[in-house]
């Protein structure tokens, strides 16, 4: 792994996690330390990225990520653990589901696998464009929080249905392999997060 995949892993981590953070403590309309919350979210960030360099499976690197985050929301802000836990969840779900889906969709239209290979540059290009994706939700979400509560819900509500419908298309094209067991996952949790916003 070179120096600037390694760059790379910290700071997309880092959006992910802080990102993640904002959006528990903003749901709960919580309020706590946000200097410590910060350093220890920056700790979080290191940690996962130094496990990034070990041959460690992604599920565990999102497990502990989950537990850290939990643990600052609750020790730093009071927020209930299972309501964080709930959150990030969906949250972790999502962002990692978009990544996937983001990624096969640039290899479709690029006729190239290398999308959907982790350690791959073209890979990192789809999580920085999920990334940047992200900042410009949150951005939006914040300026709206005064304005009109409803966006939020709103904007929640279009990603999962651009998702479900990302999912499908990606099901009925045949540019670059795609295991059945992805699509059926990207489906289901599309689902159950619409069954649930409505």
């Amino acid at each position: 792994m070179t120096w600037y995949q390694i760059l790379s892993f910290f700071f997309t981590n880092g959006l992910r996690i802080f990102l993640g953070l904002y959006l528990v403590i903003t749901l709960q309309q919580l309020a706590g330390n946000r200097k410590k919350a910060s350093v220890i979210s920056v700790c979080a960030t290191t940690f996962i990225t130094v496990l990034s360099c070990f041959p460690i499976q992604q599920f565990y690197m999102t497990g502990i990520e989950i537990i850290f985050v939990i643990l600052i929301a609750y020790y730093l802000y009071a927020a209930q653990p299972r309501v964080s836990l709930f959150l990030i969840f969906f949250y972790e779900a999502t962002v990692a589901l978009w990544e996937f889906i983001l990624s096969a969709g640039l290899g479709v239209i690029f006729h190239s696998d290398r999308f959907l290979n982790v350690q791959s540059y073209e890979y990192m290009a789809a999580v920085w464009i999920v990334r940047l994706f992200m900042l410009g939700i949150a951005f939006l979400a914040m300026r709206s929080h005064k304005r009109n509560k409803a966006l939020s819900s709103q904007i929640i509500a279009g990603i999962a249905i651009a998702g479900l419908l990302g999912a499908i298309l990606l099901s009925g094209q045949n540019a670059i392999p795609i295991s059945d067991v992805q699509l059926t996952t990207c489906v289901t949790h599309y689902r159950t997060k619409r069954n649930y916003l409505l």
